[in-house]
This record gives C-alpha cells, structure tokens and sequence, in this order.
C-alpha cells in the first residue's frame, strides 16, 4: 500500500515538474540560437524573461553590430550575391524580437515576433539631414511595430508558417511630397533555419506604392505575388515568382508612361547532383502594355525558356566561388582569374538550349499589327583542351568545335519591320520557305558551315 502511494505521489511530482523541463529546454535551445547569432555579427542588447506555470514569454533586442559578417552568412544561402550597399542600411540596426512558448516539453511551436525598432545609423543620419520630422515619424512607426513577421515555428521539424502585418501609411514630406504604402494579406511557409531555409513560400495579396507633388504623380500597385524556394545548396535549388498583375503610372512630367502586365513568371533553378551541372530559366507574360512618347506596345504571350546543361562541376564550382568572392568588385568579369577560370570551363564543353522563345503577338502605334515570332536553337560546345590557346591566336578558331541547329518562324510583317531598320535581313529572305504567313528559316552551322534550309550561305 505504502509503495502504491509512494508511486502515485512521484509520479504527479514528475508530472508537475514536466513544465520546469520544457522550459529548461526550450531555454536551453533559445540560448544556444542566441549565441550562434552573435557569432554572426548581433549582439543581445536587451533579454527579458516572464513565466507563468504553463507559459514564457521572453523578449529580445538585437543590434546588429557587425552587418557584413551577417550578410556573409546569408549569402550562402543566396543563389544571387547580396549587394554590398546591404551593409550600410543594415549596420548598427536594432531588431525586437519577442518569443512565446509552452512550458510542457511536448508541446512542438512556439511563436516568434521579429520587429525592427531602429534603423541604421547611416539610414538615421540620412534621414535626419533630409528631413527631422520624417524621421521622427518612421522611428514612431518602428517602434510601434509597424513592421512585423509573426512566426509559428515548430521546434522539432522546423516547420514554420506565419505573416508579415498589414501597412496601410500616409505621410506628406517637407518636400510637398504626399507618400502612400500598402501592403496586405503576406503570409509565409517552410521549412529550415529561419534567417535562411531550405524551403520557403510565400504570398503578398497586394503592394502599392504612390507618390505626389503638385501635379506629378507616380503609381505602382502588384496583386497577388507569390514566390516559392527550395534549396539543397549553393549549386542545387529552384526558385519560382510569379505577378498577377501589375501597374505603373507617371504623370505630370516630360516622361509620362503607363505599364500594364499580367501574369509575369519566372522560374530559375540549378543542380549538380548529376556528373554535370544543369541551369535552367523560363519566364513568361501573358500581357505587357506599355505607352509613352517613346515607346506604344501591346504584347501577348512572350516566352523565355533557356537551359545550359553538361556543364563540368569542378570548374563551374571554381568559378561560382571565384564570382561570389569578387561581387563588390566594380571589375567582374574583367578579373583575369575569373576570365581564366571561365574559359577553363567552356574548354569542358557544354549544351545551350533555348527551348522557345516566342512572342504570339505584338502591336506598335508606328507599325501596326506585327504578329509574332517562334525560336528554338541548340548550341553545342565540343571539349577542347586547347581553346583558351586558339582565342589567343584568333576567336574564329574556337568555331571549329561549335555546332548551332537553330529554328525560326517570323511572321511576314515583323521581318519586313525589322529588316528596315537592319537591311542586312533582306539578303536572308531569297533562303526562306513560306508557310502561311510565316516565313520559315532551319539555321544550321555544323562542321564550320552555314546553311538556311538546306542552302549554303554565299
């Protein structure tokens, strides 16, 4: 009897102290992301913790005191570098963070709020220089979490999901210009390290942004943005964006302009699980409107669909590494490295695909109705362990390892367009085969010899 008791009583002692473990744990996990963050150029300025039986809330702040070991972090995580002008809006910024969480060890989320509460110092400076009274304003909003990612993140899978609060401000300028910002409905899901996860989607119901002064006006709205990411690594990901529709007005000025779009997509993705490094982009719209003084276009279903594929890994690799580590330098490509390397790598060969490029159909106020246009080509670049030497002696050497099979169908009106501003196009004609009211060219160089449908170029 007395062991049943003695069982019982620790048995609700071990219950009772399950959310003294939990939040030893989550305290324990918490702590250890802290100090990987300051290992990454933040330092914890403030840390406050309130704890019921059941429940902890802990609130952080965060000064990010050295930005460009921060950014170098999360360019590795990045397929594009972060431009090194980052550094300075990001240096010396202050970011809120406040984390809530179940005390009971199995509970899995918790939820974390990012907000920042002050700006650079350059940003600061900037601002207060051009105008005190704006700066007050944005360093209200600020520290009224004006701008803030609300986080559910799950502990054990990292699984999270979560939203960026609506902004919906107006403010008029010492300037005499009148600033509107909306954002609504960006919501968020993935998966990862939250500074740089593995796979991440996110949704912006709309964007918009307005300016005015006087009778100048300028006006962007985007509706329904989403985006999706996933990434394995620096060299293996894919990424996918898409637009619904977008608007851009500028009135009141000598360079007045309108732009319509629709459906805008882009997808990118890269992968050297294989032998050979693989990249491909597509992009796409259904619709661009564009009028100004210079330019009155109306397009439909423009289409880019391009691929390089057979790349050698060893010497892409070497090349990425060499670019991510020059990307503040002004020169690029111009480094004598990068331009070695690079022609180490197209030494090894390699496939450029353009699976289609393609216009249905365009309309200018000049010329009228063009119609459109239809391309696929496949270009080839045998291995030659000697090309960097025959560029050296003359760039037409390399054309012997060159193969390009190219197809193209033009509509009538838009190659009698193009050709009056590039006459050269009238001697291709006598080559071309018609079809409808298309004009056909079968493009081919193999073995260092030209052909249109068959017939030698002379």
């Amino acid at each position: 009897m007395k062991k049943s008791i003695i069982a019982v009583v620790l048995l609700l002692l071990i219950i009772a102290a399950l959310p003294i473990i939990g939040n030893t744990f989550v305290k324990h996990t918490i702590d250890e992301r802290l100090l990987e963050l300051t290992s990454l150029g933040l330092e914890v300025n403030k840390d406050k913790t309130e704890s019921t039986y059941l429940q902890s809330q802990r609130h952080f702040e965060l000064l990010l005191k050295d930005s460009k070991n921060f950014i170098k972090h999360l360019s590795q995580y990045n397929e594009q570098q972060i431009p090194p002008y980052v550094n300075a809006m990001l240096d010396g910024a202050v970011i809120g963070v406040d984390v809530t969480y179940s005390n009971l060890p199995f509970a899995k989320a918790f939820v974390v709020e990012f907000y920042p509460l002050t700006l650079s110092k350059e940003l600061e400076l900037s601002l207060t220089q051009n105008d005190a009274l704006f700066y007050k304003y944005v360093e209200k909003f600020l520290q009224a979490k004006g701008v803030l990612y609300h986080i559910n993140y799950n502990l054990l899978n990292e699984d999270f999901d979560g939203y960026i609060k609506d902004i919906d401000e107006k403010y008029s300028l010492s300037s005499g210009v009148d600033i509107a910002l909306d954002l609504k409905k960006a919501t968020f899901k993935g998966n990862g390290e939250l500074l740089a996860p593995n796979e991440l989607i996110s949704k912006i119901g709309k964007f918009r942004l307005d300016a005015q002064q006087d009778a100048k006006e300028f006006h962007v709205v985007m509706n329904n943005l989403s985006g999706t990411s996933s990434f394995e690594s620096e060299s293996t990901y894919i990424t996918a964006g898409e637009i619904e529709s977008m608007e851009l007005n500028l009135t009141g000025t000598d360079e007045d302009m309108t732009l319509d779009i629709k459906s805008l997509r882009i997808n990118a993705s890269s992968n050297d699980q294989g032998s050979d490094v693989e990249l491909n982009s597509k992009s796409s719209i259904d619709k661009l409107v564009v009028h100004s003084k210079a330019l009155d276009v109306n397009m439909s279903k423009f289409n880019f669909d391009i691929a390089l594929s057979d790349l050698d890994k060893k010497s892409f690799e070497e090349l990425r590494i060499l670019v991510a580590q020059n990307s503040s330098n002004t020169n690029g490509t111009n480094n004598p490295e990068i331009q070695k390397s690079m022609m180490k790598l197209l030494s090894k060969g390699m496939i450029l695909n353009i699976v289609d490029f393609s216009l249905e159909d365009i309309q200018t106020a000049a010329a009228g109705d063009l119609k459109g246009f239809k391309v696929d080509t496949t270009m080839t670049l045998k291995e030659d362990a000697m090309l960097a030497e025959k560029v050296k002696v003359s760039p037409l050497l390399a054309l012997s390892g060159l193969e390009v099979i190219t197809n193209i169908k033009i509509s009538k009106e838009m190659f009698h367009f193009l050709a009056k501003s590039a006459p050269m196009l009238t001697n291709l004609y006598k080559y071309a085969k018609e079809e409808n009211n298309d004009l056909i060219f079968n493009m081919n160089f193999v073995d260092s010899k030209p052909t249109i449908n068959g017939k030698t170029l002379n």
